[in-house]
């Protein structure tokens, strides 16, 4: 899979754009880039983007669809408030975006296995909270809860890390633009596919 190069901004852009998605210049175009060449493409050795996104390796990759919704972390912390207020600016805040990208097959399994661990945690700190409270009215102290709710937040942490590794490595996911990292070839600017 081969990209487009802008000869602007220098932002490498899928083969089939007609201009670009950063600075809308018209693509297929001789121009001479301008010294003002941003730092997102500064590292971008090629404009052809043949390795995978997540990992950088070149083996059995292939174009995949990948779908990806971000919620600010901070909302959560309106959970004391309600679930329901939470939940409500949770989605005014949300920002999916749908894009292909060449992934190998290595990382396509331990994507989809991500998301397994990803709602199985989900189930496992339920349970954990309602043991917590069984715990804490049990032997009625506050360490005993702190002491299980502590187990829930590790596993917590633990589905969010393997799910960050399995993931492109995101550098700017705003409504605007969606920006990875990828290994050996720098910043890349991934178009979504409705746009």
């Amino acid at each position: 899979m081969s990209g487009n190069k802008c000869p602007q901004c220098g932002l490498v852009n899928w083969v089939d754009a007609e201009s670009c998605k950063r600075c809308k210049s018209p693509l297929g175009q001789t121009q001479e880039t301008t010294g003002a060449a941003s730092t997102l493409e500064a590292n971008q050795q090629s404009p052809e983007l043949t390795v995978c996104g997540v990992c950088g390796g070149a083996d059995q990759v292939s174009r995949q669809h990948i779908s990806r919704t971000y919620t600010p972390n901070w909302v959560w912390l309106f959970l004391p408030l309600g679930i329901l207020p939470a939940g409500l600016l949770g989605m005014a805040l949300q920002v999916k975006h749908q894009f292909f990208l060449p992934v190998c097959q290595k990382c396509m399994r331990r994507r989809a296995l991500a998301g397994l661990i990803s709602w199985a945690s989900i189930v496992v700190c339920i349970f954990i909270i309602i043991i917590a409270v069984a715990v804490a009215f049990s032997v009625n102290s506050w360490w005993g809860f702190l002491g299980v709710m502590a187990i829930g937040v590790a596993i917590a942490l633990g589905a969010g890390q393997f799910d960050k590794r399995v993931n492109p490595r995101y550098v700017a996911f705003t409504k605007e633009r969606v920006e990875i990292d990828v290994p050996g070839k720098g910043r890349v600017l991934v178009l979504d596919e409705r746009s």
